[in-house]
């Protein structure tokens, strides 16, 4: 099984309601900056950009498809 089939595999097998409820609002982005006080922050990383694959996840997940139409 390749890279691409084990991101798609392990994206339908996680539960949804454990995404939705489990989400931390406190995650920062790798490379992101928030210059604004109270809590000014810098990560310390660099960025990390998404692969087509999770652009493609991403993209879906938001437009709401269902399913296919044959």
């Amino acid at each position: 099984m390749g890279a691409d089939s084990a991101l798609i595999w392990e994206v339908w097998r996680y539960p949804l309601f454990e995404a939705l409820y489990g989400r931390r609002t406190r995650r920062f982005g790798r490379g992101f900056r928030i210059a604004e006080e109270p809590f000014p922050y810098a990560s310390r990383t660099s960025p990390l950009p998404l692969r087509e694959l999770e652009e493609a996840i991403l993209v879906g997940a938001g437009i709401g498809v269902t399913g296919t139409r044959s």
